[in-house]
């Protein structure tokens, strides 16, 4: 079946032949100028192809596996740092990550594999540290950008965690409807009253 956009293209092609006709252009022009209309529109009016970029091929275990070794070697960049201060806001940080890959190995049938967590915090986070432990081996002393990396690094931190906590929505929610419903059942069987429990609508 043609496309749409052939089907208004021919008829743009068709009106351009009757007009130049009309016009007092002879049959070969027209269609001629026809033809030259239907190609211009048929190319304008072309749908866009859409790309799905597809996920890794890699399984989770093993995304899981390559992100331990990642951050294994950010423990280990973050130790060599000479700026207690910064390594404080690593280690912390590293802690939050370390969490949030046993939380991962444990939901790994549950949760949607987050790569982007792999394959982009995780690689800016070591890019990051080591340039600035380069930094400090070679004498170099930024307290502007040092100042920078901390906060960074903090902010890191409390995304982390929110990362992390977000793992368990589908844990609170489920909490919160057996909670709902188990008051709910204690009420209906005579073991609580409405008193007891104002904020439950029977």
């Amino acid at each position: 079946m043609l496309g749409n956009h052939y089907l208004l293209s021919g008829g743009i092609g068709g009106l351009a032949v009757i007009a130049v006709y009309l016009l007092g252009g002879d049959l070969l022009m027209a269609l001629v100028c026809g033809l030259v209309a239907f190609a211009v529109f048929a190319l304008l009016l072309r749908p866009k192809s859409q790309t799905i970029a597809p996920e890794p091929s890699t399984s989770i275990e093993e995304t899981i596996s390559q992100g331990e070794a990642a951050l294994q070697e950010i423990d280990g960049l973050a130790q060599t740092l000479q700026d207690d201060e910064v390594q404080r806001e690593a280690d912390e940080m590293i802690q939050v990550v370390r969490r949030i890959l046993q939380t991962l190995q444990e939901k790994k049938d549950e949760v949607k594999t987050p790569y982007k967590f792999f394959s982009f915090y995780l690689p800016t986070l070591r890019g990051l540290l080591s340039r600035y432990g380069q930094m400090e081996k070679n004498g170099i002393s930024n307290p502007e950008l040092r100042d920078k990396l901390i906060g960074h690094l903090d902010n890191i931190h409390n995304a982390m965690n929110r990362f992390h906590e977000n793992l368990y929505q589908r844990d609170m929610l489920d909490m919160s409807v057996d909670m709902e419903v188990m008051t709910r059942s204690c009420i209906q069987d005579g073991l609580l009253t409405h008193d007891d429990v104002p904020s439950i609508n029977l």
